[in-house]
């Protein structure tokens, strides 16, 4: 389904009243792309995708693509996991074979999507948060040398860019199913527009804390060691955060423990396809770092130094999940580029086995039920 937006007047307009533009050309050529193959693709569809210029009448489209592949299709899913998807939830992965399959076979189109994306200062696109069409600046800092991280791009007014709206949107579809009686939420991170923007559309009582160098900051939390109670909250949430814990199965089993039964624990942290996790630096029990691999540092609002990466994570960090008692663990991907969520457009298609490069991260949330 495709809902259908006028962007000069910020509006929805009726189903029904759909024009043959671009937008179908894309949804039609993407079907192809993943049900029948690059090649058919190719031959189907030579024209420019020039989806970022608004058809002649002013419009744009939402295109919502977990909706698309949760239509009947004739074709091969390719193991995606369709049937047990939960509504709004995008695509959902339960094994390697079924996201390498989806992720190599769309970066071609995601890669040229991305490139004319990047050609832009700021475009216009549709807000789940926010409910309406807002304009989105394309590049949020950082960069892939002269390429926008678009991961941490897309930035909207409401001040939340790619990724954290796309965590946000998940966490408020689950809460759909959590009973609303004194819930706890907790975030690893203080004082930040998703937080802000959360307090301002739930109703769940929300406990911020700082991770960083400063211990006898009195809002610390060590997400190894937390000073909360067992079975606390509804919800724990954390953005990016787990790559920088030295050991992430510690911070994954604190997490479980602080959480009530049937729980959520929903998370981003870089993430990509290769089998197994790459360890990038260790924490030595003197208290002393070997580092395995070039050290990576990510940017950190709480240290202008950065903060080091530990790892690289891989799909054994859903295996982890699992191990450390989660009853049900799914990746969940909503590639949707009119709402700005997009893949991080980087240049490389895999990660780098030999130098401190990054590669392509599809738009994902991890979502993990006690």
């Amino acid at each position: 389904m495709l809902a259908l937006f006028d962007a000069s007047k910020d509006k929805v307009i009726p189903e029904g009243t759909r024009m043959r533009t671009i937008y179908d050309l894309f949804v039609k050529s993407l079907k192809t792309l993943v049900f029948e193959g690059w090649a058919s693709f190719a031959t189907k569809a030579k024209y420019k995708l020039n989806f970022m210029e608004k058809a002649a009448d002013g419009r744009i489209y939402q295109l919502s693509l977990d909706k698309m592949f949760h239509q009947p299709t004739t074709g091969d899913n390719h193991g995606m996991d369709l049937k047990s998807s939960p509504p709004d939830f995008g695509l959902v992965f339960r094994n390697f074979g079924a996201y390498k399959t989806f992720e190599s076979t769309t970066w071609r189109l995601r890669r040229y999507i991305e490139q004319e994306m990047s050609k832009h200062e700021s475009i216009k696109g549709y807000c789940q948060l926010c409910d309406k069409v807002q304009s989105f600046v394309v590049n949020g800092g950082a960069t892939f040398g002269n390429e926008p991280n678009l991961r941490e791009g897309m930035l909207c007014e409401c001040g939340l860019n790619n990724r954290t709206r796309l965590l946000l949107h998940y966490i408020i579809r689950v809460l759909k199913s959590v009973p609303a009686n004194d819930q706890k939420a907790c975030f690893f991170e203080y004082d930040t527009p998703m937080i802000g923007k959360f307090s301002e559309i739930t109703h769940l009582k929300c406990f911020m804390s700082k991770f960083g160098i400063n211990k006898n900051d009195p809002d610390f939390q060590d997400m190894t060691a937390t000073s909360y109670s067992n079975d606390f909250f509804d919800l724990v949430v954390h953005s990016d955060v787990l790559e920088h814990v030295p050991d992430h199965m510690k911070g994954l089993q604190e997490c479980y423990r602080i959480l009530k039964k049937d729980g959520y624990l929903i998370f981003t942290t870089p993430f990509f396809g290769i089998q197994l996790t790459v360890v990038r630096a260790v924490l030595q029990d003197n208290g002393n770092i070997l580092h395995l691999r070039p050290a990576s540092y990510h940017g950190d609002p709480l240290n202008p130094a950065g903060i080091l990466a530990y790892y690289d994570f891989g799909w054994s960090l859903y295996e982890d999940l699992t191990k450390t008692g989660f009853t049900d663990v799914t990746i969940c991907v909503n590639y949707d580029p009119f709402s700005g969520f997009v893949s991080n457009n980087h240049p490389c298609p895999n990660i780098s086995e030999k130098d401190n490069d990054y590669g392509d991260m599809l738009p994902l949330v991890f979502v993990c039920r006690k």
